[in-house]
C-alpha cells in the first residue's frame, strides 16, 4: 500500500503548484541531497519524492530521519510484486496531478509500466542515469530494444560528457539531454566531516590511502591489491591501505592480500555510513578507484569536498568533468597495476606535489554539488514550459 501523506496530497494539489516528482528505488543521502536542494531552489513548486522500496538490496544505508522536512513516499513492500506496485503508483499520479516526472531505473519491468502510464496521462516524463557506452562490450540488440525502452520518455538527465553522448546515441535529441544528475550536497560533506581542511588536520606523512567501494569485479580491487603490493616494494616506509564497503569479493579479496603478503597493510573496514565515509576521507592521503566498469564514482565527489586527491581509472564517469590527471590527481588505465603504483608513489613521497592537489581538488569540488543537479533539473522544466 502506498505510504504517505494523504491530505497533504489533497492540499498541494488544490494550491495549484508545479508539481516535481523523482523516483528512485530507495532513498539514500544522495537522493535526499537532491530532492532538498530542489526543493529549496523551487519554493512555488511541489517537490516530491517516490521511492520503490523502503529498503535497499545493495547498500545498508540508514534510515532516514522520519523528521526530515522532506516529502517522500514509499510505494510498496517488496511483497507486492510488479502489479501491485504498479497499481501503487497509478494511485499516487492520480492523487498528485499532472506534472515533471523524472524517474530512474528504466530497465525496471515497474518504471517502464508507469513511465507509459505518465505519458499517457499528458506527464513529462525524463529518465535518469549515468551509462556511458564505454562501460562494457556493446551487443546491437540489447541498444536497440533500450531505445524501445526508452520511448514514453521526453528527455534524459544525465551525470557528465559521455553519459549525455550516450543518450543521444539512443536516441534523445541533444536539447532534450541535460547533465548534473550525479552529484552532492557539499555542504553535507564537510559537515559530515567535521574536521579542519584536509592539509589542516592530519599531517602529510599520517595519511593513507583510501578506498571507498562495494566488493564487487567491476571495482577491479584484485588489481588494485596487484598495485599496492609494487608500491610498497618501491618505497622504504609504505602507507597503508584501508578499504571501505562490503560485497560477495571480500573473502576473496582478504585473501588476495594475504597471498601478496600485505595483509598487515590493508585494512578491511566493511560498510560505514556516508558521514563516517567523509570523516575517513579526510584523514586520507589519497582516494583510489581503479574500476574496470564505473558510470560516474560519487565518492570522487566526497573526496574533492574535502580537498582529497584522486586516482581514477579512464572507465571512471566522474573524470570528464571532474579530474584533469597532474592537476587534482591522475587517471590511469585500469588494467595497468604498474601506473597506478607509479601514481601513488608520487603521492605518497613529493609533499608539495600533494599540497598543490589539496588545493586543486578542493577548487574542482563545486563541479560536483548539488546545483548542477537543480540546473539540470530547470534545464529540463524549461523546455516544458515552452509547450
Amino acid at each position: 500500500m502506498l505510504k504517505g501523506n494523504a491530505h497533504w496530497i489533497m492540499r498541494q494539489r488544490a494550491s495549484g503548484a508545479p508539481l516535481i516528482v523523482f523516483l528512485w528505488e530507495n532513498f539514500g543521502p544522495m537522493h535526499l541531497d537532491r530532492l532538498a536542494a530542489v526543493q529549496q531552489s523551487s519554493p512555488m513548486s511541489r517537490v516530491v519524492g517516490l521511492e520503490l522500496n523502503a529498503s535497499s538490496d545493495v547498500y545498508s544505508w540508514e534510515r532516514r530521519n522520519p523528521d526530515e522536512p522532506l516529502c517522500i513516499f514509499t510505494a510498496c513492500d517488496k511483497k507486492q510484486g510488479i502489479i501491485g506496485t504498479v497499481f501503487a503508483l497509478f494511485r499516487l499520479r492520480l492523487r498528485l496531478g499532472r506534472g515533471s516526472y523524472f524517474l530512474c531505473h528504466y530497465e525496471n519491468p515497474v518504471v517502464f509500466i508507469f513511465a507509459w502510464i505518465l505519458r499517457l496521462s499528458r506527464c513529462d516524463v525524463i529518465t535518469m542515469g549515468d551509462s556511458k557506452f564505454d562501460d562494457y562490450k556493446r551487443v546491437l540488440w540489447r541498444e536497440v530494444l533500450k531505445t524501445f525502452m526508452y520511448l514514453p520518455y521526453t528527455g534524459a538527465f544525465a551525470a557528465a560528457r559521455r553519459s549525455k553522448e550516450y543518450y543521444q546515441f539512443l536516441g534523445f535529441r541533444a536539447a532534450r539531454v541535460s547533465a548534473g544528475y550525479d552529484s552532492l550536497s557539499i555542504q553535507r560533506i564537510k559537515a559530515a566531516a567535521k574536521e579542519l581542511p584536509v592539509e589542516e588536520e592530519v599531517p602529510f606523512e599520517h595519511r593513507s590511502f583510501i578506498v571507498v567501494a562495494r566488493l564487487v569485479p567491476k571495482k577491479n580491487l584484485n588489481t588494485l591489491l596487484d598495485a599496492y603490493v609494487l608500491y610498497r616494494n618501491a618505497n622504504v616506509d609504505p602507507r597503508k591501505l584501508h578499504i571501505f564497503g562490503d560485497g560477495p569479493l571480500e573473502r576473496e579479496l582478504r585473501e588476495h592480500a594475504n597471498s601478496l603478503g600485505i595483509g598487515q597493510d590493508v585494512v578491511f573496514h566493511g560498510f560505514v555510513q556516508a558521514a563516517e565515509v567523509c570523516k575517513q576521507l579526510n584523514r586520507s592521503l589519497a582516494l583510489l578507484l581503479p574500476s574496470i566498469e564505473e558510470q560516474f564514482g560519487l565518492v570522487v565527489i566526497e573526496a574533492q569536498a574535502l580537498g582529497v586527491p584522486v586516482v581514477v581509472s579512464d572507465n571512471c564517469g566522474a573524470r570528464d568533468e571532474l579530474v584533469r590527471s597532474g592537476v587534482n590527481g591522475f587517471v590511469v588505465e585500469a588494467q595497468n597495476p604498474k601506473g597506478l603504483a607509479f601514481f601513488m608513489g608520487m603521492l605518497s613521497n613529493d609533499e608539495e606535489l600533494w599540497s598543490e592537489m589539496v588545493r586543486s581538488s578542493a577548487a574542482f569540488a563545486m563541479r560536483g554539488d548539488v546545483v548542477k543537479f537543480v540546473e539540470g533539473v530547470q534545464h529540463h522544466l524549461s523546455l516544458d514550459g515552452e509547450k
